[in-house]
């Protein structure tokens, strides 16, 4: 059987950092933590509309 590797992000990481780890593994969520505790999922989705609002 294969072990699987979890990524996660830090609840503080910058959204472009987000973006590139996203885009780099080509996948499109992740867990999001906080001092080793599960606080939230963020999706490519959620990346994209967050940089557009930045934008517009």
């Amino acid at each position: 059987m294969r072990k699987k590797t979890v990524f996660k992000v830090a609840w503080d990481e910058e959204i472009e950092n987000i973006a590139a780890f996203l885009g780099k593994r080509q996948i499109k969520k992740r867990s999001v933590e906080r001092n080793g505790v599960l606080v939230g999922i963020i999706s490519r989705g959620e990346v994209i509309r967050h940089t557009f609002r930045i934008i517009l």
